[in-house]
């Protein structure tokens, strides 16, 4: 069995699309898969959210209190938030939800926000990924100023003595889009993984357009074939 990280250079990088995308391409390839998002901000009522998407994913087979432990309405930082509901995030009872969970060939877990946001008052996320002891996928939103993001992403990572699996670029449109990725390529000295060409909706028609494309289900195929 394998279990991954997911997360990301900033918030609104994509990392909810990679994840299903990634699950329902495990899905389509008959690989059996989970998709966790253990923390979870910004979880309005009647709206569709990140835990539906994730859900969507893997064929609407799960609840979202099977994918998901903490969940707060404020779009906040989820230490804040956690501390507006009375509460605080422990990460060693994340440790155990996330471990009881895993029973499928392929778990992806999705963090919140970027690498380094706090969970608590003394934990960052990267606590709660050294507990777990996997390794990190990393999103990078494709964008002016990603070259900096991603390489102090990447630089965190290996400072905090985590592995990095691999990095997916997201939002790709243009051919300066493909000078940043050489860009970072060239400075971290890690190719990209997989390149996702800029989403127009988060849409479980768009996931099916997106996929039905050859060459990018040959992409995300081979990628999964690799985890």
């Amino acid at each position: 069995m394998s279990c991954y990280y997911i997360t990301a250079t900033d918030t609104d990088a994509g990392k909810t699309y990679v994840t299903s995308l990634l699950l329902q391409q495990a899905r389509l390839s008959k690989i059996s898969a989970l998709g966790l998002k253990p923390i979870a901000s910004g979880i309005v009522e009647n709206e569709i959210t990140d835990l539906d998407l994730i859900i969507a994913a893997m064929a609407n087979k799960n609840s979202q209190t099977d994918i998901n432990y903490y969940q707060y309405k404020p779009a906040i930082a989820p230490h804040l938030a956690a501390k507006q509901n009375n509460e605080t995030i422990d990460s060693k009872q994340l440790v155990n939800w996330i471990n009881q969970k895993k029973s499928c060939d392929l778990t992806l877990i999705e963090g919140v926000g970027g690498l380094l946001v706090p969970l608590n008052d003394t934990e960052t996320q990267v606590d709660l990924i050294k507990q777990l002891d996997i390794p990190v996928i990393v999103v990078v939103n494709i964008k002016t100023g990603c070259i900096n993001h991603a390489l102090l992403t990447f630089n965190q990572i290996k400072a905090s003595g985590l592995t990095m699996k691999a990095w997916i670029a997201n939002q790709v449109k243009n051919d300066i889009d493909l000078e940043n990725i050489q860009s970072i390529e060239n400075f971290s000295g890690t190719r990209c993984a997989l390149k996702i060409a800029k989403q127009k909706t988060t849409s479980e028609e768009f996931y099916q357009q997106l996929l039905s494309d050859k060459t990018i289900n040959n992409e995300l195929n081979s990628f999964i074939y690799q985890l």
